[in-house]
């Protein structure tokens, strides 16, 4: 009897954890992506950084969400960027831009859990 309450307990959990992360996500509307790449071919890292960052950057402005770089990290082999955007899932569902095939995707994830002490508004337009 004790574990199958315990069972219920566990999924009630879960369920519970699973209703508010939704509801979270539903009401944010300010969002980061990390976009990652290693650098290869080229003897000039920076320079081939900065051509990156620009081909990045140039198709992600196409899009409706006002994507801005918000943070880069170069650690002499591979290339990271953040950017933030604007986006109500509540609205309509996340239509990706395309963007150049070098670049893997890592992260997806409201604003303010990546940057708890950062304001939005502060972000150089």
């Amino acid at each position: 009897m004790a574990e199958g309450i315990r069972n219920y307990l566990t999924k009630l959990t879960e369920r519970l954890e699973y209703d508010r992360a939704v509801e979270e996500m539903e009401n944010t509307t300010e969002w980061v992506i990390t976009f990652g790449t290693t650098v290869t071919g080229s003897s000039n890292y920076p320079k081939a950084c900065d051509r990156l960052i620009e081909e990045l950057t140039s198709a992600l402005k196409e899009s409706c969400y006002g994507f801005r770089l918000y943070e880069e990290d170069r650690d002499g082999e591979g290339l990271s960027l953040r950017y933030a955007f604007v986006w109500n899932p509540a609205d309509d569902t996340f239509d990706f831009p395309p963007y150049p095939e070098c670049w893997q995707q890592l992260e997806l994830a409201p604003f303010k859990s990546i940057y708890p002490d950062s304001d939005f508004e502060d972000i150089q337009r």
